[in-house]
């Protein structure tokens, strides 16, 4: 597939890798990326007629079902709009702003004896498949199991990449912007329909670009609050379609405090109002209570500290090791996942494993992740393996992460996570948080503040820190 393409493949030899840290007696599993010609029977029984590097490519199976009958046709996946999120196969095809036209066959079961249902058992195969997915594809294909030894045909929009759908301030209508892909510009048909605030379907129209225009306006007879549209090429083919788009049109917040008048009545019959506020002193028996962090926050229990994110503890139990990481990893990836720009992340001993455990989980696309790691604490392979899973993520996945390294020995010590004006300090490396007895503890605002400039200035000193 030429999404594919950004995998050099350099004298004619497939792109090739496999999972360099596992152990040497253990069976490898390969990512290849190769180019292949395409024939009518290959695309009819991909499981009979695969050969790559003229080896014949099979599985255990020869009984497969394709998602379409006709194995010539495709259904429209649309990736860009929400309701392609009924099909798996959105969240596993590179991320594009236009529909993706696919057909995949997969077997109809795994031999219990057979090679595919033995990668699908074996903790060390799938350990594999985790780092190589995640690191050259952007998602962790051990989430798709159902899709083992499944051949899949993908396409994209040949016309255009993308679609801009903006409301006309002015009159009911639509601007439509389209970039087109180069020498591919036709007409396009667009049918589109109306609705309501009850969801009704208010008014329905055909509109076409005929003249192949950068920038279309489309005038409606009425108001509306959402619509669908459905785009057809010149063939009047179906190729793409949006459903319930939604224009933001403002955003209003409304904040009061109420008030209410307490009267009560004295011993004599009269009416008496209660006053608002007491003058009186606070009165104690007994001995001063110690003040301690626990006495005076209002979170004065451990549950409600945990849910708040204030003081987190990690035991450390061997015994329950799997669910103290996947403890962890909830509590990091909620301050991630609520961060609105910036999050800082300093740790001296990052690298590809914090990556995949703690980054490509991350929700949100739009979110700028600085990580400050250190050259004397990660070797070479180390920091080259941070460097690529960075690139292919961002490239692949659309995320904004960047590292920086401290140069010689690192001034950094404690590990901290910064989301936006916020900061909290871990007890160890996320290589290694939540296995290890640690914390994770916010930091007051005060002691934050200057705590968020100096790491602002470690970023931003080439003294101190280079890019990665």
């Amino acid at each position: 597939m030429s999404d594919f393409d950004q995998f050099t493949l350099e004298d004619g030899q497939p792109f090739c890798q496999f999972d360099r840290k596992a152990p040497g007696n253990e069976d490898k599993i390969f990512l290849s990326v190769d180019r292949v010609i395409f024939t009518e029977v290959m695309l009819t029984i991909p499981w009979d007629n695969m050969v790559i590097d003229g080896k014949s490519i099979k599985t255990d199976s020869d009984e497969y079902q394709w998602l379409v009958e006709d194995p010539a046709k495709s259904v429209i996946i649309p990736i860009h709009d929400d309701n392609g999120k009924q099909y798996e196969l959105a969240d596993m095809l590179p991320k594009r702003q236009c529909a993706a036209y696919v057909n995949c066959c997969r077997p109809k079961e795994l031999y219990t004896c057979g090679i595919l249902s033995g990668i699908a058992t074996n903790k060390k195969i799938l350990k594999q498949i985790k780092n190589l997915s995640t690191t050259y594809l952007g998602y962790d294909l051990t989430l798709h199991s159902g899709y083992y030894g499944c051949y899949v045909f993908a396409a994209y929009n040949p016309i255009y990449r993308q679609i801009d759908w903006t409301q006309d301030a002015e009159v009911p209508g639509i601007y439509c912007r389209i970039a087109y892909r180069p020498n591919h510009k036709v007409p396009l048909t667009f049918r589109i329909k109306l609705y309501n605030c009850k969801q009704q379907i208010i008014g329905q129209y055909v509109r076409r670009n005929i003249k192949c225009a950068f920038l279309s306006h489309f005038v409606f007879d009425t108001k509306f609050d959402s619509l669908d549209i459905e785009v057809y090429d010149s063939n009047d083919i179906l190729i793409d379609y949006y459903t319930q788009i939604i224009f933001i049109h403002r955003i209003l917040f409304d904040i009061g405090i109420a008030e209410k008048q307490i009267e009560y009545k004295d011993e004599h019959g009269n009416v008496r109002i209660v006053d608002k506020y007491s003058n009186a002193t606070n009165c104690q028996i007994g001995e001063n209570e110690i003040q301690t962090l626990f006495g005076t926050s209002e979170e004065y229990n451990y549950d409600k500290f945990e849910k708040s994110l204030d003081f987190v503890f990690f035991d450390g139990d061997k015994e329950h090791q799997e669910e103290n990481h996947q403890k962890a990893q909830d509590c990091i990836l909620r301050i991630l996942n609520n961060s609105r720009k910036v999050c800082y992340i300093g740790d001296i001993f990052f690298n590809k494993k914090s990556f995949i455990d703690y980054i490509t989980p991350i929700k949100r696309l739009d979110l700028d992740i600085r990580i400050i790691s250190s050259k004397e604490k990660n070797n070479t392979d180390e920091l080259n393996e941070l460097k690529t899973i960075i690139e292919n993520h961002n490239h692949l996945v659309g995320t904004h992460v960047s590292c920086r390294i401290m140069k010689g020995k690192a001034v950094l010590h404690d590990r901290f996570i910064i989301a936006d004006e916020k900061m909290w300090m871990l007890g160890c490396s996320l290589n290694e948080f939540g296995i290890r007895a640690t914390t994770l503890i916010r930091v007051p605002q005060t002691y934050a503040n200057k705590m968020i400039n100096t790491a602002k200035n470690w970023w931003n000193n080439e003294k101190l820190t280079e890019i990665l």
